[in-house]
């Protein structure tokens, strides 16, 4: 499984061509949150996608300390900042005034009964309202996410947070419907002066969960944090293992959402140039419970006090017919001891889907490219297994697979 202890994972580099990838079979926020937090711990615990939200939150709301430091303290300056904007409007009246028409009004005879001019309204500027209210209404969630998470992270902005509350109350901001500005606007508003410019900068970064630009969200908001980018590891080896398949030409069916929760069934359907349909399971503790049958390491340790919990590899390509695996550990760390750890596993999860679902198969255990630094695979009475990083993993799954499925060639 990927490393959940924060000091381990530094800044490794992670597998941005597999996280693309597997971006390709979702259109929202709501799927990636939840498909990190069906990512289980060392010790088996998966967070919800509420606490996946939160983590992100506390990286978002980070960056907008720094353009919040540069707001109003007082919500007189936001309301006497606000820029207007004036239309023209024609009116027709029982005086001469600046603005009569003489011409439109000779139209209605002479000498005249009434006079048409024109004037101009002056009024708030509806697009710094609408990004406003937006703001407004946006920032609070993420804040309140953000403290959840580390305390006090809004200490050094609360005359700016509540100024900007006290101001929204004033134009009634918190009861309009919010719209969500698009980048046209903000850059327009970013030119009635440094108060909204500073404000559409804000609304630029609020704006991103909102947008279908997952890749631009994972890397702002998701890797900066050390607990999520370990999940989001395991992430992009799937899409490496969709990668390698796509590099064949196969085709590739998503099946269902990624989640901890107790679907049956396998999250992708691979099917190779033969017509043969690989199952490609995320997280494969439900392949036991579909067939049936009990868990080796369940029955073996089924006896003793507080045993631990069920072993699984993080990822699990089978080919029923052929009766062949493949077993995929994910390990992002910046200790080589734990990567090795890997080997134990990887053994232990081959030989078990060996006892009951395949009569062969091999096993990788993925780690960063920083510390592999080339594939190097070693025999088993299971099967190979291979160590290598990120960097090459999709080029040395394709190979095996090709192996596979055309022996001869």
């Amino acid at each position: 499984m990927t490393e959940s202890r924060k000091e381990k994972t530094g800044r490794l580099a992670l597998p941005w061509e597999g996280v693309h990838e597997l971006l390709r079979y979702w259109s929202g926020k709501g799927e990636l949150f939840a498909s990190l937090a069906a990512v289980p711990d060392d010790a088996g615990r998966r967070w919800t996608e509420e606490d996946v939200r939160r983590r992100a939150h506390r990286v978002l709301f980070q960056k907008c300390v720094d353009v919040l430091l540069r707001l109003p303290t007082k919500a007189d300056k936001w309301l006497a900042e606000l820029p207007v904007s004036s239309a023209p409007r024609r009116y027709r009246g029982s005086a001469p005034s600046a603005g009569t028409d003489w011409v439109a009004t000779r139209r209605h005879g002479w000498p005249p009964r009434s006079f048409e001019g024109r004037t101009r309204t002056r009024r708030s500027d509806p697009i710094a309202i609408s990004v406003f209210t937006w703001v407004a209404q946006r920032l609070p969630s993420v804040q309140r996410d953000a403290v959840g998470v580390e305390r006090n992270l809004d200490k050094g902005v609360q005359p700016q947070l509540a100024a900007l509350e006290n101001a929204a109350a004033a134009l009634g901001a918190d009861k309009a419907t919010p719209v969500l500005p698009d980048r046209v606007t903000l850059s327009a508003l970013s030119r009635s002066g440094v108060l909204w410019r500073n404000t559409s900068a804000l609304a630029e970064l609020l704006r991103l969960e909102d947008t279908r630009d997952l890749l631009r969200l994972s890397q702002e908001q998701i890797e900066p944090d050390d607990e999520l980018r370990s999940r989001l590891f395991h992430l992009g080896v799937l899409g490496l293992v969709l990668g390698a398949a796509r590099q064949l030409g196969w085709q590739v069916f998503s099946l269902r959402p990624l989640s901890g929760a107790a679907e049956a069934g396998p999250a992708f359907e691979l099917v190779d140039p033969g017509g043969a349909s690989w199952e490609l399971w995320f997280e494969a503790l439900r392949i036991w419970k579909q067939a049936k049958i009990v868990e080796p390491y369940v029955a073996a340790t089924a006896g003793v006090v507080k045993s631990g919990h069920e072993k699984t590899p993080d990822l699990l390509l089978i080919e029923r017919k052929r009766r062949f695996a493949v077993v995929v550990e994910c390990k992002l760390s910046s200790e080589p001891s734990y990567i090795r750890e890997g080997y134990s596993q990887v053994v232990t999860y081959l030989s078990e889907i060996r006892t009951h679902f395949a009569d062969s198969g091999e096993a990788f255990v993925v780690g960063p490219q920083e510390l592999i630094e080339q594939p190097t695979t070693g025999v088993t009475h299971s099967g190979k297994v291979t160590f290598c990083s990120s960097e090459t993993f999709q080029n040395d799954l394709a190979g095996v697979l090709r192996t596979v499925v055309s022996p001869t060639s």
